[in-house]
């Protein structure tokens, strides 16, 4: 079993190489008034990974950055998603999936759309954050002013593991499929190969994964083998892409070929799967920063 299942991950692993007329460079908006006052007009509405709290991954660079320039940021932590490693998760986190999740956010973010009525609003999205934030965009339709994708999971009909992602949750492996309807958890060394820079120092390292919490067995399962399918039709609004180049868990060609769904514009940088450190993550904001600025006519 575990090798059909390890032979089912291998299968997904896609070609590189692509060309767009979409792709855009660091340097397009380098010359924007990235100090403008926006007087707190755009929220930007933080969608977490995998085994990520969005008031934690979004915290550091991104959070500062863009606080500092009067966007309003709006971390939303999914549900049942506050348990750290160290501790025992409920055993109903086992079973949520992404529709439960997507269900959730719909309700939060009409929530926000109704209290802040002037205001435009901008999913970012992470990961599975960012297959949830192209889910709750087709359902909101014009009531997302903007979306922005960071190194995005995939919707059906695009692949996504690339053979780094299987080593990744290989772990999880080792039981078969025990793992698919109860909380799961992500070993320190597959965290430190998988998502984070290799010059990030160990103690950094450590930190971030103390932070990490339980996830859902059958929200993994869908991510890698029953991924929901996303009309885009019903998304109406700018889309940035971006994606890592050193990214093992989501290539630079599935962030791709993401962005190419949507006819969004997309950029790359020199970034792993968690893309918020150092010069190379600081310089990805600023990107965004100036594009939203363009998109949103700031």
């Amino acid at each position: 079993m575990v090798f059909s299942l390890f032979l089912s991950l291998l299968l997904t692993i896609l070609g590189c190489g692509y060309t767009s007329n979409n792709t855009i460079t660091s340097d397009t908006h380098h010359d924007c008034n990235c100090m403008a006052d926006i007087s707190r007009s755009v929220i930007l509405v933080e969608l977490p990974g995998i085994f990520n709290r969005a008031s934690s991954f979004y915290s550091g660079l991104f959070h500062i950055y863009f606080t500092d320039r009067n966007y309003e940021c709006v971390p939303i932590d999914l549900p049942y998603r506050d348990v750290p490693f160290s501790k025992v998760p409920a055993m109903e986190l086992g079973k949520i999936t992404l529709q439960d999740d997507a269900f959730f956010l719909v309700g939060r973010i009409n929530y926000i759309k109704g209290k802040y009525p002037n205001s435009k609003i901008v999913l970012v999205g992470h990961s599975r954050g960012g297959l949830l934030a192209q889910m709750v965009a087709a359902e909101l339709g014009d009531g997302i002013d903007a979306m922005i994708l960071l190194c995005p999971a995939p919707p059906s009909g695009i692949s996504s593991l690339s053979f780094s992602g299987v080593l990744t949750f290989a772990g999880l492996m080792k039981n078969g499929l025990s793992w698919r309807d109860t909380p799961i958890a992500r070993t320190f060394e597959a965290t430190c190969y998988g998502v984070l820079d290799d010059e990030m120092p160990k103690e950094e390292a450590l930190a971030v994964h103390r932070g990490l919490v339980w996830e859902s067995g059958q929200t993994f399962w869908q991510l890698v083998f029953d991924k929901p399918e996303v009309d885009d039709s019903k998304i109406t609004c700018p889309i940035l892409v971006i994606g890592g180049e050193k990214d093992r868990l989501i290539s630079p060609s599935t962030a791709k070929k993401v962005a190419d769904k949507y006819g969004a514009d997309f950029a790359l940088f020199n970034t792993a799967h968690y893309p918020f450190y150092k010069y190379e993550g600081r310089e990805a904001v600023h990107f965004i920063d100036c594009w939203l600025k363009e998109k949103l006519a700031l």
